[in-house]
């Protein structure tokens, strides 16, 4: 395949893992299916490039994309662009899981610095985010912390939801990640 620029796992119309990419010039792609979803057939509504995709719905929430034009949700069978998103004008990442609050919900990020994530309240920065583009963000537990992992141009730091604190992961560098 050519021009992929994003690949993800999601879940299918019957809950089952389902793999997804996004083609520039084709858009997004997933195997064909027995029962047709919303994706299921090619959609190019974000212009040339997805860098991302986080699968909420088994939360209640939605799928969402990141793109070159904003922050992209699947509402029924139609994506819409997040107004509500505190950075519409740039690509980043987006993850589905634990939020520092509890509870799982979507953390986004930009290529700009800023990250965020949305629970029943909207969306809420993360304070002293690193400096530098973000490429990707996940979350995971260390030592029994949940934590947020990002990297972040040329470093990856780990945010603890516990000590509300960032710390460089000493060693590695986004360029091994």
């Amino acid at each position: 395949l050519r021009n992929v620029t994003a690949v993800a796992t999601i879940a299918s119309p019957d809950r089952e893992p389902s793999f997804v990419l996004f083609r520039v010039g084709v858009g997004i792609q997933r195997p064909p299916l027995r029962s047709v979803d919303a994706i299921a057939a090619p959609h190019n509504v974000f212009d040339n490039l997805v860098s991302g995709f986080a699968d909420a719905r088994a939360d209640g929430g939605d799928l969402w994309a990141t793109t070159l034009r904003g922050l992209f949700r699947l509402r029924g069978d139609t994506w819409v662009r997040d107004p509500t998103a505190p950075f519409p004008e740039s690509n980043g990442s987006v993850t589905r899981g634990q939020l520092p609050t509890g509870g799982l919900g979507v953390i986004a990020s930009s290529l700009n610095g800023s990250i965020a994530y949305r629970d029943a309240a909207g969306w809420h920065r993360i304070a002293g985010a690193p400096e530098g583009a973000i490429q990707w963000v996940d979350v995971d537990t260390v030592d029994g912390e949940p934590s947020l992992w990002v990297n972040a141009s040329d470093r990856i730091m780990r945010y603890g939801y516990r000590t509300r604190r960032w710390s460089r992961l000493e060693g590695l560098t986004a360029l091994m990640a």
